[in-house]
């Protein structure tokens, strides 16, 4: 038995300067560090002295074995991409190493949400928030359960997207009228960060599928797309005065 600590730290869309406080001290107690080829040159001035290995590597038996024999020489932490809430492979590790710490970081949908300066639902335009990805689920079925879980007044997020624009543009037209807004979310806090803002019937003309998707690549789309009202509308000051009357003002004064 050590006292050594195994940590998750949320490392987001891989930008250094947004992992938290807690983060970035667990990463500097750590010996042996696991991150994405991606992170190893945004982080490279966080991991000096350090040891690196790539989890995608390693089969599962093989991973569980190596981070217990780094475990008896100190810290080990993974920096996990995008976000562990949703979409991420760690589960697994975590469930099998239960006195492990997760630290939670700024996600990458909170990233690009910061980046098109809007919160993703509002009084009267948005209701609901879906997230969701396509790779997640099978092409066969992939129709049937977009159509299944997306209403006009919700807002859209997908995550690893690998639908080709001009088939997600049909797919969403089931669900929203063509002039829906569309925000692209490119390479965020990476070189190439860009965002495209376009409507669902310019899909195909504004985005092009090998660059923002990776179509037809192993790699993963670096791209998330939103899609809703939300996009273009700018909050109601009228709702502002109207929780402030009648919520806000209610509640106790806490000096």
């Amino acid at each position: 038995m050590n006292n050594n600590n195994l940590y998750f730290i949320g490392a987001g869309p891989g930008a250094p300067d947004l992992i938290t406080i807690r983060g970035l001290g667990a990463l500097q107690s750590s010996k042996s560090v696991f991150l994405a080829h991606s992170y190893k040159e945004s982080f490279a001035g966080r991991l000096a002295g350090k040891d690196i290995y790539v989890p995608f590597d390693y089969l599962f038996d093989d991973i569980i074995e190596l981070i217990s024999d780094l475990l008896q020489k100190g810290d080990v932490s993974f920096l996990v991409p995008g976000d562990f809430t949703i979409f991420s492979p760690f589960q697994a590790i975590v469930s099998h190493f239960k006195d492990c710490v997760l630290i939670p970081g700024v996600g990458s949908l909170n990233a690009a949400s910061s980046l098109i300066k809007k919160t993703l639902d509002l009084p009267r335009i948005s209701g609901s928030v879906i997230i969701t990805s396509p790779r997640s689920i099978s092409k066969t079925k992939f129709t049937k359960r977009l159509a299944y879980l997306i209403r006009r007044d919700s807002t859209l997020v997908l995550l690893m997207n690998n639908i080709p624009a001009a088939k997600l543009k049909d797919e969403l037209l089931k669900a929203y009228p063509g002039e829906t807004p569309v925000a692209v979310v490119h390479q965020i806090s990476a070189p190439g960060e860009k965002v495209v803002m376009t409507t669902i019937d310019r899909l195909p003309v504004d985005i092009d599928d090998d660059t923002y998707f990776n179509i037809g690549s192993l790699e993963p789309c670096m791209s998330i797309v939103i899609v809703g009202d939300v996009i273009c509308a700018p909050g109601s000051p009228q709702f502002w005065d109207y929780r402030k009357i009648n919520i806000w003002d209610k509640r106790p004064k806490i000096l």
